[in-house]
């Protein structure tokens, strides 16, 4: 899941929705919401609130 978040926004710009991750990695938006809240309970994805995006904060490259 969470190479699908990076390579999408890498590819676009912008980060994918649950609903193109799902259909990128073959599972329901319902297990792309199950996975995105532990990796973020992991401190891999930062909390956010957008309904069907998913907000990932890029850090500045050195």
């Amino acid at each position: 899941m969470l190479l699908a978040v990076s390579s999408g926004y890498s590819d676009t710009g912008r980060v994918p929705t649950r609903r193109e991750i799902a259909e990128e990695v073959g599972c329901t938006p319902r297990t792309v919401t199950t996975h995105v809240a532990t990796l973020r309970e992991a401190g891999l994805l930062p909390a956010s609130r957008g309904g069907n995006a998913i907000s990932i904060e890029r850090s500045p490259s050195p």
